[in-house]
């Protein structure tokens, strides 16, 4: 994955992986998206996203965000018409950031599933499910170069008619860059 700076006002998104690991994760993922600054701390993406688990599942992306102050605010939405069914996903993000750009606690609400998403194997089942999901976390520096990152959360998915289950997650990791 990267983000590169086209100007002063527009970077990117770019990414691609491989697993041989389906039908859990998708054997192909990639993605791209580009985003423009607008005055009053306003920005908007548009880009798409691709995976293949035995045939290719395309997905719009679209967002816009504001910052104020210390706190970003972000409303995203993932939307496919080429899906085993029709897909949308949409996701509020608040994040507050601490001393810098590196250093933040993030809230998320969803309804849906994101392809961004390690469960996103679940795009591919033919009848449209719900899932929400409700997740909290933080990334912070432990020195220069290295970060740790905690987060909690709960999802709701629907599995087929009237049959639900209910997923609780937590993630800690450590990052270091070289």
């Amino acid at each position: 994955e990267a983000y590169p700076l086209l100007s002063k006002k527009v970077y990117a998104y770019a990414g691609i992986g491989y697993s041989g690991q389906m039908p859990v994760f998708p054997k192909w993922r990639s993605g791209a998206s580009l985003f423009v600054s607008l005055p009053k701390a306003w920005e908007v993406e548009g880009g798409f996203r691709q995976l293949y688990f035995d045939k290719n599942i395309w997905m719009g992306t679209a967002g816009v965000s504001k910052y104020a102050g210390s706190w970003l605010l972000n409303f995203r939405s993932f939307i496919s018409l080429d899906a085993p069914v029709a897909n949308q996903a949409y996701f509020f993000t608040i994040r507050n950031y601490f001393n810098n750009e590196k250093d933040y606690g993030w809230l998320q609400l969803g309804s849906g599933i994101s392809p961004d998403e390690a469960r996103n194997v679940q795009l591919t089942a033919k009848n449209n499910l719900s899932s929400r999901s409700i997740n909290a976390g933080s990334k912070l520096s432990l020195s220069k170069r290295t970060q740790m990152l905690l987060s909690l959360g709960y999802w709701r998915n629907e599995y087929g008619q009237d049959i639900y289950g209910n997923q609780f997650f937590g993630a800690a990791g450590i990052s270091h860059l070289f």
